[in-house]
């Protein structure tokens, strides 16, 4: 396969994954009712827990003003929490509320029962290879990231 084709199909095979993944997750009844910014807000706090509402917006690449809206709406219904940082009063901290926490090990139930399911169809000997492969693309792709967008 010439490298072109290559990257091509790697493409499309990784867009498919996550858009099967997300398909099967995103039917959550909490889900459902979210926007997409709202979901995104939700995943930044699922990753690293506890953030400045600055912080948020800084990951979202939104100001801090839409960051606060998002916050607003989703402490409204009880999906995060704000409090004041101990350590400088300034400072809004927002996490997730132990509703969201459930409703995420909710959804990672679903996604990990998706995946074992998928994995189920592969030989054992060509999961093992899969998993080899995807680990390298997923390691080659986060080295990227963090090299100066010169140098890419």
């Amino acid at each position: 396969m010439h490298d072109d084709d290559l990257v091509d199909a790697t493409m499309q095979a990784v867009h498919t994954i996550a858009r099967s993944v997300y398909a099967v997750s995103s039917r959550h009844p909490v889900l459902q009712s979210r926007t997409p910014a709202q979901i995104r807000a939700l995943g930044f706090l699922n990753l690293d827990h506890t953030k400045t509402v600055g912080e948020l917006a800084d990951l979202m690449r939104v100001t801090i003003s839409t960051a606060s809206g998002l916050v607003d709406k989703l402490v409204e219904e009880n999906l995060v929490e704000r409090s004041a940082n101990p350590d400088d009063r300034r400072q809004v901290l927002v996490r997730l509320t132990p509703a969201a926490e459930s409703i995420r090990d909710e959804i990672r139930a679903l996604r990990r029962h998706q995946v074992t399911s998928a994995l189920a169809t592969l030989e054992p000997d060509r999961r093992d290879c899969f998993l080899e492969s995807i680990q390298a693309i997923a390691a080659a792709l986060s080295n990227l990231e963090d090299m100066p967008a010169t140098k890419r």
